[in-house]
């Protein structure tokens, strides 16, 4: 067949339709389009800049775009814009974060809970996988760590007893409509009872919150509504309980003031949303009733006592009704006097050695343990381990995630000197490591210290005898990032060092420590600057 004589059988078609646009729009709309992807990046340069914190460079270029990156997701322009979506997603959707779940009725939850109540448990082990981000640093399942720490303790002849807390989303059914479906799961999955089991062939003594909690839960709420933590009545009754396992008689000890006083706070979870500041009224602060705890001699509220027998290891649960930073506090208090430990010390009629770190629970204050001299350590009776439940039942994968890890810790064999100068330690020297600061945006606790290693030592007053100083510096407080966060290693600076404190709010805040230096004393900077 003639290829020539080969028809369109559908005849005709219409010619396509043509859009021109001019030059002048052409243009006009390739300016708008430059101008909205470039103007919010100009002027959150500009106000870096205006601040006086632009960005340092790096050692590369990742890393100095990482650092930039890093600054413009803290400009105030964008949290400004991500505060505002967020208020919208909350008002019409009802919907919260990536760390934020809403419930009904005003009920939220933090979504680590939630991963802990429902996962795949702390014995899960992640398969091999290109698909997750490399990690420097090995996990080390939580059990294994447990039993290391209760052998470390039996050979200094030291009871341990650990009390762990079922988080809001393995108790609570009001506010959360799969609550007992996630509470069954809870303990199929994770296990509760295999994991108490294992954890009590070490020889080391469990408290089972669960039936006491429960009991509470038929009466009332076991949980405050807008807060990851347990309501005063509840904590009240763990006091309670402990004080009898414990064994101990508080009859003779000192009769100290109740004071009962109302107190609000719009709760950590609400803060962990991120909103607006005007539309944080979506949840008005929740009503508690504390009783705070005070001797009668000063009418101040219970110090902790380095000397003190029974040690008490704690995280945010602990601290939650005693730290200001955590709410329900009034008129700049440095201690409120009404959480946990302060009631399980009234109770035994004793003082307590509290180490209580927020977001800590796991790891950070085994350190702090381990790292006090060796006759202090030895001199404990008994070690009560109060831990979110969350800490031992997450899986690797959302444990790393929330920022928590399991690192064996070693003992200290330093010995506790026989008479520390009352003078501040003041010296200069090369920061030749440090921790990151991390992100205040990101971690559920508002303020956090960081560690370094200084070199080359150089004393001005007061004796030092290492040649090595393992310092701790502010990183940031209330979500405020620090001028001592920008400490740059290879510079020396001169600092004013005293021992890190056992209390207020530079023992209770996270603490991001990569060294661990068990042979040198902890210090905290409490001043500092560039030395020439």
């Amino acid at each position: 067949m003639d290829k020539g004589s080969l028809k369109n059988p559908y005849g005709e078609l219409p010619e396509e339709p043509r859009y021109e646009f001019g030059i002048g729009l052409a243009r006009g709309a390739a300016l708008a389009f430059l101008l909205l992807i470039a103007v919010p990046g100009i002027l959150a340069v500009v106000e870096l800049i205006g601040n006086g914190a632009p960005p340092s460079a790096s050692e590369t270029l990742e890393g100095t775009l990482r650092e930039w990156e890093s600054h413009f997701e803290d400009a105030a322009l964008f949290e400004k814009w991500r505060g505002r979506d967020q208020g919208r997603l909350v008002r019409w959707f009802s919907e919260g974060n990536s760390r934020v779940v809403i419930g009904r009725d005003g009920w939220l939850f933090y979504r680590p809970d939630i991963d802990a109540a429902v996962g795949k448990g702390p014995r899960y082990v992640e398969p091999p996988s290109v698909a997750r981000a490399p990690s420097d640093q090995v996990w080390q399942p939580p059990l294994p760590v447990v039993k290391k720490f209760a052998e470390q303790l039996e050979e200094r002849d030291i009871r341990l007893v650990i009390v762990p807390v079922p988080t809001k989303a393995m108790i609570e059914t009001t506010g959360f409509g799969d609550a007992a479906e996630a509470s069954r799961s809870f303990r199929m999955a994770s296990d509760w009872d295999s994991v108490r089991e294992e954890i009590e062939s070490y020889g080391v003594e469990f408290v089972d919150l669960v039936p006491l909690f429960s009991e509470i839960a038929r009466a009332g709420d076991v949980f405050l509504r807008q807060d990851t933590h347990w309501t005063p009545q509840t904590m009240e009754a763990v006091a309670d309980l402990l004080a009898t396992r414990l064994a101990a008689d508080s009859s003779g000890g000192r009769e100290n003031v109740r004071q009962e006083v109302p107190r609000e706070s719009q709760g950590d979870l609400v803060d962990m949303l991120s909103l607006e500041e005007r539309q944080v009224d979506v949840f008005p602060a929740e009503e508690v009733s504390i009783t705070r705890i005070l001797e009668p001699s000063s009418n101040l509220p219970l110090p902790s006592d380095s000397d003190a027998p029974l040690v008490l290891l704690g995280d945010s649960f602990v601290n939650v009704f005693e730290d200001p930073s955590l709410g329900f506090d009034i008129n700049g208090e440095e201690k409120i006097g009404a959480g946990f430990s302060s009631h399980l010390a009234d109770r035994l009629g004793q003082n307590l050695h509290v180490i209580a770190i927020n977001g800590g629970g796991a790891t950070d204050v085994r350190k702090s343990l381990a790292a006090l001299p060796d006759d202090q350590v030895r001199e404990k009776e008994a070690v009560v381990w109060l831990i979110s439940a969350r800490d031992l039942f997450l899986a690797e994968v959302p444990a790393r995630r929330a920022g928590i890890s399991w690192e064996p810790v070693t003992f200290s064999t330093r010995q506790r000197e026989k008479a520390r100068d009352p003078e501040a330690l003041v010296l200069s020297g090369v920061l030749s490591e440090r921790s990151q600061a991390g992100d205040p945006k990101q971690t559920p606790y508002a303020s956090a210290l960081y560690s370094g290693i200084f070199t080359e030592i150089e004393v001005e007053s007061r004796s030092y005898a290492a040649d090595e100083a393992w310092v701790f510096l502010w990183a940031f407080r209330e979500r405020e990032i620090l001028p001592s966060a920008h400490l740059q290693t290879g510079k020396r600076y001169r600092l004013r060092l005293v021992p890190l404190p056992e209390s207020g709010p530079e023992a209770s805040a996270t603490q991001i420590d990569d060294f661990f230096r068990v042979d040198l004393e902890r210090l905290f900077a409490t001043e500092f600057e560039e030395a020439d």
